[in-house]
């Protein structure tokens, strides 16, 4: 995923406009907690469009985590103690 940036992408993706828009406004996007839900079908660049924009954020040092909800669910359905803790640690990464 390393490869996954800005600079090598082909330019057939018109939505990727907004990946640039919120990584160039990260401190906003941080302080009114926005985050993008992205859905589509299998092959349709989801994970690339993530994959650029947390590999941007990492550029400037910003912690990231880059997951989706298959391995969240997998997790969650698992009986563990720390539940609330899993879940805390998924929406606020750096707390």
């Amino acid at each position: 995923m390393r490869t996954w940036t800005f600079a090598n992408d082909n330019g057939k993706c018109p939505q990727m406009k907004h990946a640039h828009f919120y990584v160039e406004n990260w401190p906003t996007m941080q302080a009114e907690n926005i985050g993008y839900l992205l859905w589509g079908g299998v092959g349709t660049g989801k994970s690339y469009f993530a994959g650029c924009i947390a590999n941007a954020l990492m550029e400037q040092e910003v912690a990231v985590r880059m997951t989706n909800f298959a391995l969240i669910l997998n997790d969650l359905t698992a009986s563990f103690e720390g539940r609330n803790d899993y879940i805390w640690s998924v929406r606020f990464p750096c707390a």
